[in-house]
């Protein structure tokens, strides 16, 4: 999965590179896009008891973007990435004692500069990182949210469609760092890391 979003990505840089000016679309106003992707996920967990798999992941991912056009060049906005997994307590021997599901969610403040007049961009950002899971626990199922920091940045290209919709392929990169999460009294999460290579096609309009 890694190696298909690095193709894909030198892909969206050479389409950026080549594409002549005249495609460009005017940027202004509000924005907004949303799509679907995979990721290649990598999690580190701190914690003896609560883990997830050790190899990285291919997750089916989630994208969603609003914001405001400074200029044709520069636009500003908010960006929630997101994906789901299952997880599993284990005993002292390694033996799995439950499972726990986690929705993990970076929201970024972030931008994207497009360094010329065709529809190529690329993007920064930062924020937070969250993790909701929850367990059932005594014949309970309990659930907890925790955050901590964020980051994300890529790269895309606008295939412009018309009256202000394009299709937009990306790629990725956002990593968090929730850090502890504790579900009542069953043995906490520590150290919660997460990374996330991704591949996404989403719709955007302006």
């Amino acid at each position: 999965m890694t190696r298909v979003c690095t193709v894909l990505g030198l892909a969206v840089v050479a389409l950026g590179a080549t594409m002549q000016p005249a495609a460009a679309q005017e940027r202004k106003g509000f924005w907004g896009s949303f799509g679907l992707g995979l990721g290649s996920v990598g999690i580190s967990v701190s914690s003896e008891t609560g883990r997830v798999s050790g190899d990285r992941q291919r997750q089916g991912i989630g994208d969603m973007s609003v914001g405001w056009a400074l200029s044709p060049r520069l636009l500003t906005g908010v960006e929630a990435k997101m994906f789901g997994l299952t997880g599993r307590f284990t005993d002292g021997a390694g033996t799995t004692t439950s499972t726990f599901d986690v929705f993990v969610t970076n929201v970024s403040g972030a931008a994207l500069f497009y360094p010329s007049s065709s529809n190529f961009y690329v993007k920064g950002g930062v924020g937070g990182s969250f993790i909701e899971a929850s367990a059932p626990v005594n014949g309970a199922t309990l659930s907890e949210t925790h955050g901590g920091f964020g980051l994300t940045a890529g790269a895309g290209y606008d295939l412009y469609l018309g009256r202000g919709f394009s299709i937009t392929p990306a790629v990725g990169y956002w990593y968090g760092r929730p850090g502890m999460l504790r579900l009542g009294d069953s043995p906490a999460l520590t150290g919660w890391r997460h990374n996330v290579v991704d591949a996404t096609l989403s719709v955007k309009f302006n």
